[in-house]
């Protein structure tokens, strides 16, 4: 049985940490590095550049942690900023999920 994402729960624990995007195209990607998962989630939402897929990373020591589909739009809409708990809007994780 899975337990259910807890979008808040992450944001509490993480929004504080060091935070890559990955905006992954055809054939290459790109990466952007970020203070917090609050700055990253904020690149996120304004991102328009249509990317294959989207990947958040969070890293922590040990294996971090990756973030993608519905989980990262779930983040997004509720970690962008905290005084506009907004949404992706028209964009989407590139990976149907949005």
């Amino acid at each position: 049985m899975s337990s259910k994402f807890n979008a808040d729960e992450i944001l509490s624990q993480l929004g504080k940490t060091q935070t890559s995007v990955y905006l992954w195209r055809t054939g290459w990607g790109d990466k952007e590095t970020f203070d917090t998962l609050h700055e990253a989630l904020r690149f996120v939402r304004a991102d328009k550049s249509d990317p294959v897929k989207l990947e958040v990373h969070v890293h922590t020591s040990g294996d971090g942690w990756i973030f993608d589909g519905d989980n990262l739009n779930a983040l997004v809409a509720r970690g962008g900023d905290k005084n506009d708990p907004g949404g992706y809007g028209n964009g989407g994780t590139g990976d149907g999920g949005g």
